[in-house]
């Protein structure tokens, strides 16, 4: 897929030094949350993690790494696997991963925060729509869906 504007010249640039815009917002979440968490001295056990589009994959993984009091997702691509099943895909660039679906999908990681209160708000389909109700991530009991 071919990647236009600001963010996808940085993915572009980023991919060729072996890193991507993922990782380098998850680093950039994980930094912010240092500060806040060292400076301010506000424990992380009540900082809720929210993340929307394309920075919710971000803010997902961190949350597994960093167990903040609950995680907050909207607008985001519910997971890879509907970018491959899909005719002709509708989502921005930036919301897939280049390389992640080899390892994991979003719903895996949500499962994975099984003791973490998680909201997803407007997960979205391969064509950019909304999941109806029943065609939501794969996810735990802890997880409520809010539209």
């Amino acid at each position: 897929c071919y990647l236009i504007g600001h963010e996808g010249f940085l993915e572009q640039e980023l991919l060729q030094l072996g890193d991507s815009l993922t990782g380098a917002r998850t680093r950039d979440l994980s930094a912010v949350l240092d500060f806040v968490t060292r400076r301010l001295r506000i424990p992380a056990t009540r900082i809720t993690l929210c993340g929307r589009g394309a920075a919710a994959w971000s803010a997902a993984l961190l949350a597994h790494f960093r167990r903040p009091a609950a995680l907050v997702l909207s607008d985001f691509l519910a997971s890879f696997e509907s970018v491959l099943q899909a005719d002709v895909p509708r989502v921005p660039p930036n919301y897939v991963i280049h390389g992640a679906y080899r390892q994991l999908d979003l719903p895996e990681v949500l499962d994975a925060l099984d003791d973490l209160p998680v909201t997803l708000r407007r997960p979205l389909d391969a064509i950019g729509r909304p999941l109806k109700s029943g065609g939501r991530p794969r996810r735990s009991a802890g997880v409520q869906c809010s539209d």
